[in-house]
């Protein structure tokens, strides 16, 4: 099990309750850029883990001040990685915090790739004909080390935390 220490992201706040469908939030790097999400589904009724699994993109464009400008503005911005599955994690612990909500979505088709069985479905477990891309997800449930990884791998941070080897600490022995 990963300690907090171990997380590339700043605890942001206390305990949050559930985030619902709408939600904006906002999550850092460690003494780094905020960078913005949106919560597309709060509680999924289909897919791993489900009922209970939330949806999330995280977009492009980081910000030093933790504000994004316009939130009715966020879902026009490129996706910065994937589509996510995560539990409720990031918001009980504080690493992602709610700012606000929007009606407004992406303009993309969401899919995800279930690498066992070699098929890739839509946000509602629907299978689709598509080829996996950059902008498929993977269709597990993820946490906040999750969102950790794919943002820094998104920004070119090739450190990774959690359960994760860290090749520097191979490096140095450790």
């Amino acid at each position: 099990m990963a300690r907090d220490d171990e997380i590339a992201l700043d605890r942001l706040t206390k305990r949050q309750k559930r985030p619902e469908t709408g939600d904006v939030f906002r999550i850092r790097l460690a003494n780094a850029d905020y960078y913005f999400g949106l919560v597309l589904d709060g509680d999924m009724k289909v897919g791993p883990l489900a009922p209970g699994s939330i949806a999330v993109v995280v977009f492009s464009g980081g910000s030093a001040s933790g504000e994004p400008g316009e939130l009715d503005e966020l879902p026009d911005r490129p996706l910065l990685m994937p589509p996510a599955i995560v539990n409720q994690r990031p918001w009980t612990l504080g690493y992602a915090e709610k700012i606000g909500t929007t009606d407004r979505r992406p303009g993309i088709s969401l899919k995800f790739v279930d690498r066992g069985r070699g098929k890739v479905f839509d946000m509602y477990g629907k299978e689709v004909v598509a080829v996996p891309d950059d902008l498929t997800g993977v269709w597990g449930v993820g946490n906040e080390h999750t969102l950790a990884d794919k943002i820094m791998a998104s920004v070119g941070n090739a450190r990774s935390y959690g359960n994760r080897v860290n090749p520097e600490s191979e490096r140095e022995g450790g």
